[in-house]
This record gives structure tokens, sequence and C-alpha cells, in this order.
């Protein structure tokens, strides 16, 4: 079998993280063939991530805005390689699949990474017109949580053609978190981390109120932010931090490239987010024993069943107050919850089982026997 991937560029996102996981995987224990057909300039570290793994990865190095020659250039990467399966990831590159893949034996599957996101004027343009096309272009939509899946057929997407898959995660050699560690982290400050882009969505602004409530409640904490956008640079998040009297008890990090060092570092985790799809980063901090808060956006609360505290997506006294319980767990405590977490997101979520999902589609689609 041969499947290629279309997406844009490969910058370290939740889908381009989780399509580096999941095309090793397909190919070492499916022995698929695929191309990962990036349109666009970068090649940066999801680039050498699955060159290293053996997949081949084609970059278009034309610019994003050229809309008409990237279609063009990814119809010709698809007749090169002759796939049995066209994966698109994102609106755009959904759109751009349809076109591109127009006249081929492919199928074409499109994959739906969010839920009621509130996205810029162009971004619902393409949502809209994917959902008016659904009907007969794609011949299957992933969507990757319940929330994704509902919203969207909400929307006008074909319901008929949806599959809920979500995300994987690779928990082989995945280190497990000691008390001592645990322990040893917590003896000044607390610290709490958040992961992602930075981006209204987020919720930046409601995690530093939560947080300011919590410093004036004299919580010895800091917050720790990761993500593209969210560094020195940021003079935006930078006069948030200030106007919330929290200058130096936040750290900006950026981008991380180990992001395993990051959620080992801390001893809580905070999704804030207002809207989502199916979040990687609580997965993964809840992977790595750390204990987590998050609001009830997209999948979140399906992913901690039960396991953490879930709040109203904008409300910064809900979160203070989920925060300020962990907080004041001792660190026993506080690790067992985490361990108990870790535990249910490890066999729920692995890798392994979300690619054996994938391949019994894609087997079906192109008519041939999952193995």
């Amino acid at each position: 079998m041969k499947i290629l991937h279309l997406l844009p560029e490969l910058r370290v996102g939740g889908a381009e993280r989780f399509l580096a996981r999941l095309a090793p995987r397909l190919t070492s224990d499916y022995g698929v063939e695929q191309q990962v057909v990036s349109l666009g300039k970068w090649e940066g570290e999801i680039v050498q991530m699955l060159r290293k793994d053996g997949i081949d990865v084609r970059t278009s190095q034309i610019a994003p805005w050229l809309i008409p020659a990237q279609a063009l250039w990814a119809r010709k990467a698809i007749r090169e390689f002759q796939p049995n399966i066209i994966q698109t990831w994102l609106y755009r590159y959904d759109l751009l699949g349809s076109f591109a893949s127009a006249g081929t034996e492919a199928k074409l599957v499109w994959n739906l990474r969010c839920s009621d996101m509130q996205l810029p004027l162009h971004n619902r343009a393409e949502r809209q017109l994917c959902a008016a096309i659904s009907k007969t272009s794609p011949d299957a939509i992933i969507a990757c949580g319940e929330r994704a899946r509902a919203y969207h057929t909400g929307l006008g997407y074909a319901a008929d053609k949806m599959r809920v898959v979500g995300n994987g995660y690779d928990f082989d050699h995945l280190p497990g978190r000691s008390y001592r560690n645990a322990q040893d982290a917590t003896q000044n400050e607390l610290r709490i981390g958040a992961a992602g882009r930075y981006d209204p969505v987020k919720g930046y602004d409601i995690l530093l109120d939560a947080v300011k409530l919590l410093s004036e409640s004299r919580k010895p904490v800091r917050l720790v932010i990761a993500g593209r956008g969210c560094d020195d640079d940021n003079d935006e998040l930078r006069a948030m931090i200030e106007a919330a009297g929290l200058k130096g008890r936040v750290e900006l990090l950026g981008e991380l490239s180990d992001m395993s060092a990051f959620y080992n570092s801390l001893d809580i985790f905070c999704l804030s987010s207002l809207s989502e799809g199916f979040p990687n980063v609580l997965c993964e901090a809840m992977a790595h024993g750390v204990p987590v808060v998050t609001t009830d956006a997209g999948d979140a609360r399906e992913i901690v069943a039960g396991f953490a505290p879930v709040v109203a997506p904008g409300d910064s006294k809900q979160l203070f107050h989920a925060l300020r319980d962990l907080v004041e767990l001792d660190p026993a405590q506080r690790y067992e919850r985490g361990i108990k977490g870790a535990e249910y997101v490890r066999a729920t979520y692995s890798i392994s089982a979300i690619a054996a999902q994938y391949f019994e589609l894609y087997s079906k689609l192109a008519g041939t026997p999952a193995r």
C-alpha cells in the first residue's frame, strides 16, 4: 500500500507531531510505503524526524500564499507517486487534495483536527467550502475526537463518511516519573506549565488571571509556557504578564524540541484553551505523570476521563480554584494523582493501537486485506 500525506509547512504543531509518530509506525508495523508532501519551504525538526525514520518527505519550496501553484505542484507529486491513499491534513489542504486527486484512482481521506475553533475569516470560508463538497469529494473523513465529529457534522459535513480516531503517542521509551523527582521539584516554587502556540484561543490571558489569583493568595508558583510565539519577542504576551503583576514569575520558553524534558520539569500542567480538537499536550503531560487541570475544550474531558478537574472555558476563577486545590496537595498526593492519570493515558492512546485503526480504514478503502 502507498500513502501520500498532503499538508502545509511542517512546523512543530500538534498535527505535525502526530504525523511524525503515525507515519513511521505504519511503515514498521504494516510495511506501508509513504510520502509526505509539504506545501511550503520549511525543513525543520519534523522533516528531519520523518526522514530519519525512513519516510520520504518532499517540500514544494513554494510560498504558502501561492495557492494555485501549490495545487498544481501537489497534483504533480500525486501523479508521480501514484498512491492508493491520499491523506490530507487541515482545511485548505483538504480542498487542495480534492483538486489534486481528481482523475486519479487514489482514495482521498480528510483529517479534522479541531472543533468549534474561532478561526480567521479565510479559514472559516475554507471550512464552509469543505462542508459543501464533503458529500462528493473525500472517500472518508477522520475526526480526531467526538467533539470534532459532532461539530463538523453540524456544519454540514457528510456524517456517513465520518470516523473518530484519536491521537496516538509513542510511550515505549517514555521514562517513568519517580516520586523522588516529583518531590524534589516542589521544594521551592511549584512549576505550573502550559504548552501551545500563541493564539487567543489558547486562553493564556485566562491562565495569567488564574495564576495572578494564586500569587495573591501567597502560593509559591511559577508559570512556564512553551510554544511557537510564546517567547520574549512577543510584546503582546509580555504586556499581559506585566499587567497581571507577574513579571519575574513567568518563563516564556518558545518552541521546544524536547517536550519530554519540559513535562518532567513541571509539578502541574494546565490546559486553558477556549477551544480545541484533540489536545495533544494534555495527553502528553498526563503520560509523563504530571497532574493536570483542563478547561472543557474539545475532547479534553474525554481524555482526562475523571482523572483531573475540568473547568468551564474562559472562567479564570474556576481555573484558579482547580489549580489551588492541586497546589495545596502534598507532593505524595500530587504524585499519586499523576501516576493514575499516566496509567490510563498510556493504556488508551498508544500509537500502535491508533496506527492499527488508521491502517484498517486505509485497507478497507484500498480494497486490500488488513493484516
